[in-house]
């Protein structure tokens, strides 16, 4: 098969929660399948906050990384239970948001998520709605 993401070069800094978005097709599953190691890369590195992701055990890695699918399942309860289903976090540091825009053909860019900023986590969601 064609490699889909060649010349690829992204910033991750360290200390901060980030979304991939991107148009159909742009490459966004490839790149997460790699950052989870599902796929190791065919030249480069990966590099997040400073440490060779290659370089540590998959549970040090995969227990970092947090993904939310292309199909996302929310479940009952508060939408911040959603967002933090073990309550490792504050409201402040689940605000904390900043998405890569992932364009495809080597090029992205760090932007603020600001609707998560606006949601109101005590909102609860059931099967057939808030």
């Amino acid at each position: 098969m064609p490699l889909v993401l060649r010349g690829l070069t992204c910033t991750f800094p360290g200390g901060l929660k980030t979304g991939i978005v991107g148009r159909t097709g742009s490459g966004k599953s490839t790149l997460i399948q790699t950052l989870f190691q599902i796929v190791e890369p065919a030249a480069g590195q990966i590099i997040i906050d400073g440490v060779n992701i290659s370089s540590i055990g998959l549970h040090d890695l995969r227990s970092r990384l947090s993904i939310i699918s292309q199909d996302p399942t929310m479940f009952e309860g508060t939408v911040r239970s959603n967002l933090d289903p073990l309550e490792e976090y504050t409201d402040e540091q689940i605000r904390e948001v900043n998405l890569i825009y992932f364009e495809g053909g080597g090029s992205c860019s760090l932007q603020p998520f600001l609707l998560v900023r606006s949601i109101c986590f005590n909102w609860y969601l059931t099967f057939n709605g808030c």
